[in-house]
């Protein structure tokens, strides 16, 4: 019985080594402003353990219309081209995390960021953030959208997608780490079939572009 005490802390010792000890709160609400503003998109990590924690915020991929740039704003809003933050979390502090949207006057549109983030000696257990910002009207761009029907959605093997009007001629899918994992042409074919079967499951980001639109995005789910 001993042993299988001793075995049993043991086990969760290392269960307790493998788990990032810090939480993430993110309202996931869409900043919203006028053509030319700086927004800000916010989310929280508090760190939850005894001792500071190392951390790493980075950008992997953005979704941005003409002429728009993204930065870090914390606690200063650092140059555009900083993709890598590191920081230090002083024990039981919480931190803002808050991508800046700088958005053009003359191009006002629908904006989308993924942010990594994950604490120093636990990469394998990062968490993916999506950040948004909007100049257009209750969500929704004000850039050229092409009519897009895609389904099912979530999809297990097979992803159909019918573009019907809006100029998109390419599309490409991301997995959440930002890496293209699929492109394919959709200029005037009606539907297209794609073959996913291979993708692991999860949470995939749809890309379209076109010579009449800037980018249009639609997220899937692969089970």
């Amino acid at each position: 019985m001993k042993r299988i005490f001793l075995l049993c802390c043991f086990c969760l010792g290392m269960l307790k080594g493998f788990s990032q000890t810090y939480t993430i709160s993110q309202d996931y609400m869409n900043a919203v402003g006028d053509p030319g503003d700086l927004m800000l998109d916010t989310a929280r990590l508090t760190n939850t353990s005894s001792a500071p924690i190392n951390i790493y915020i980075i950008r992997i991929l953005a979704s941005l219309p003409p002429n728009w740039q993204t930065c870090f704003c914390y606690p200063v809003c650092l140059s555009p081209a900083v993709d890598t933050l590191p920081w230090t979390v002083p024990a039981g502090s919480t931190i803002d995390i808050c991508p800046g949207f700088f958005s053009d006057a003359s191009s006002p549109g629908f904006a989308i960021e993924w942010v990594r983030i994950y604490q120093v000696g636990y990469e394998n257990n990062a968490d993916t953030l999506v950040f948004t910002a909007n100049t257009g009207v209750m969500g929704i761009p004000v850039m050229a959208q092409p009519l897009v029907h895609i389904y099912p959605n979530p999809f297990v093997s097979e992803l159909h997608i019918r573009v019907s009007t809006g100029g998109a001629d390419h599309l490409d899918i991301y997995d959440s780490k930002g890496g293209l994992v699929h492109s394919a042409d959709c200029r005037d074919q009606g539907e297209v079939r794609l073959d996913l079967g291979d993708l692991p499951a999860g949470i995939y980001l749809v890309r379209f572009s076109g010579a009449e639109i800037s980018s249009y995005t639609h997220w899937v789910i692969k089970r």
